[in-house]
């Protein structure tokens, strides 16, 4: 056997045959040696659906990463890359009402189609920049002479109203021109409900809105695209909220923060207050509190950290008061992913400053140690986004240096069982030249977190292969799934009548579920490369396998006993096996040895008598 069929099992770790405790029983008595293998993970970077490298070629522009790349790049260099992101302003595809540009996408697409990968879109509506082209008018300026309200801002770009009612019925019109294009298309991974705030982000920069604006924009993709996976942003709950600081009132902002690295064994004295960045007819641009000391901050407890680095929040119950321009209320400590929250409720009585910020300072020794930032977290909007099949996008991972690399893990396990988690780096250059990058371990981090299946190339993907190529090999092992037949069985000789019994044991080495799911298929092929049986054990689906830490995932034991076509002539055969559709066809890519160039991977031999 070794002789006829020697290349797979010499690719195969721990081949054991006829080995104590592993024989089988025939009908006169005698015992079948068993044929056991352990293939061994090479290492090789996956190419999967639903997972993977996404390589932003147009990133907010048609000049982005991919068009210094020339029109021959496909990404084919880059290991484990399955997906070219197209994310340009609706204005670049409809540059005049009901004319449209499909072949600034279609072309870009077709080369990595062609290539065996995937596109992604994301249409936004403001940029914020004059430097790039279409940067003033993200959204066409037809939409504003049709008469949508929207404004001006600073660097002359037109941000919409993004609840006016000419904006978004022109708006639904391009979306369905673009869903009745790209909806259903298997070429199509996802698309971002990106229509929100500056580069699509879900951040506005004019107004603050409520959780009705979100549902509004997530419902119209949802009709334009219904077959298609969407992403929300993770910025829709800290963005949109019911309640707004911006006007008289009481609303619910809590302060987030993240404790410095020498924080263990220290105590800090807490404070906030309301901040009007550039307001000069205030003293230090603050507003005034109902009860405040001088500074025109409000004390509001003490932070102790223990020195395994717990802290803990005491606060001060301040007695209500009348006057001043507003009055603050905090309640508990509590945790989401790496920051933590100090809940607060703040009664603005007189009508702000349009640009009014929270603020929150921890002191030590009458000096401010670290402060914090409002983080409204109010997730409604992202419940909803789940609630109706969409997956989760953070587009800001390491934009800041660590500990504030990224914020929004905590909401990724609400997605990661059920969809594939997006996550997004800074621009690589940006995020090197704030010392944000490190030696990319945030990144690596950040997908064991977030259980990513999709992370980014957020730069030219030659020099951040040429950079980081020992981190991108440490993050293909971990990123989305990754299968693995820990072990296999079966008795070294069967009769064709009595079928065929395989014992395996799967392992998901990945972070995230298999989510396309697929089914362990095993083959026996003949010595000139005849296929002469396909085994498929559809009572098997791999989606199921649990993920765990790296190295801990475990393993699933299942034995399937496999009729045999009945014309199965007697001989040696070599088996194969991949994982797929319920036929049997090879769909997920494995990483074993003997790939026979069709995702099926040997693992021995068997012979078959009469």
């Amino acid at each position: 056997m070794r002789r006829r069929f020697g290349v797979g099992l010499a690719l195969c770790a721990g081949v054991l045959c006829g080995w104590p405790g592993a024989a089988k029983s025939d009908e006169v008595g005698r015992t079948a040696p068993l044929v056991t293998v352990r293939p061994v993970d090479t290492g090789v970077a996956l190419e999967n659906p639903g997972m993977g490298w996404v390589f932003h070629h147009y990133d907010n522009s048609i000049a982005g990463y991919g068009a210094p790349l020339g029109p021959t790049y496909t990404g084919s260099e880059f290991p484990g890359l399955t997906v070219a992101y197209l994310r340009l302003a609706w204005s670049y595809l409809e540059p005049e009402e009901g004319r449209f540009r499909w072949s600034v996408v279609d072309t870009a697409a077709q080369r990595y189609i062609n290539a065996g990968k995937r596109v992604a879109f994301r249409f936004t509506c403001y940029e914020g920049d004059p430097n790039t082209p279409n940067g003033r008018y993200a959204t066409p300026e037809w939409v504003r002479k049709a008469g949508a309200k929207g404004t001006m801002l600073e660097k002359e770009c037109w941000e919409p109203d993004y609840d006016d009612p000419v904006f978004l019925a022109k708006l639904e019109r391009f979306l369905k021109a673009a869903g009745a294009r790209y909806d259903g298309n298997p070429n199509v991974a996802f698309v971002d409900v990106g229509t929100l705030g500056i580069w699509g982000e879900g951040h506005p920069i004019a107004r603050q809105y409520g959780v009705a604006t979100v549902k509004r924009h997530i419902d119209i993709h949802r009709r334009c695209f219904p077959r298609t996976l969407l992403a929300a942003q993770d910025d829709f709950s800290t963005w949109f909220a019911d309640g707004d600081l911006r006007k008289p009132g009481t609303t619910r902002a809590p302060m987030a923060f993240t404790l410095p690295d020498d924080a263990a064994g220290k105590q800090y004295d807490v404070f906030v207050g309301l901040w009007s960045p550039g307001d000069t007819t205030r003293p230090d641009a603050r507003l005034a509190p109902a009860v405040g000391g001088p500074d025109r901050r409000v004390a509001v407890g003490r932070l102790t950290v223990a020195a395994d680095g717990t802290p803990t929040f005491v606060p001060i119950r301040a007695q209500e008061r009348t006057g001043g321009e507003y009055a603050v209320r905090v309640g508990g400590l509590s945790r989401a992913g790496r920051r933590r929250q100090i809940d607060a409720t703040w009664d603005v009585r007189v009508t702000p400053p349009p640009a009014v910020t929270p603020f929150m300072h921890f002191d030590r020794d009458g000096k401010i140690a670290f402060s914090g930032w409002n983080m409204n977290c109010d997730t409604t909007s992202i419940q909803y986004a789940r609630s109706v099949g969409c997956t989760l996008r953070d587009d800001s991972i390491l934009v800041e240096p660590a500990p504030r690399a990224y914020f929004s893990d905590w909401l990724a396990k609400e997605f990661w069982p059920s969809a594939p988690v997006i996550i997004e780096s800074g621009h690589y250059g940006y995020a090197k030249q704030i010392k944000a990058w490190g030696d990319g371990g945030e990144y690596l981090k950040a997908v064991e977190d977030y259980h990513a299946s999709y992370v980014s190339i957020h730069a030219d993907p030659h020099e951040f292969l040429a950079e980081n190529g020992d981190l991108i090999r440490r993050m293909n092992l971990r990123i989305g799934y990754r299968l693995s037949l820990a072990e296999a069985s079966w008795p070294e000789t069967v009769a064709s009548a009595d079928g065929l019994e395989v014992s395996a044991s799967w392992r998901n080495a990945g972070v995230a579920p298999c989510l396309p799911g697929g089914y362990p298929a095993y083959w026996l092929f003949g010595d000139k490369g005849q296929l002469l049986a396909t085994l498929v054990d559809d009572a098997t689906d791999v989606r199921a396998l649990p993920v765990g830490p790296p190295g801990q995932a475990k393993d699933v034991s299942r034995a399937r006993r496999f009729a045999l076509p009945p014309d199965l002539p007697a001989g040696v055969y070599e088996v194969r096996v991949s994982v797929g559709d319920r036929d049997g066809t090879p769909r997920i890519a494995l990483p074993l040895p003997g790939d026979d160039g069709r995702r099926r991977y040997r693992l021995g031999a068997i012979t078959v008598t009469k």
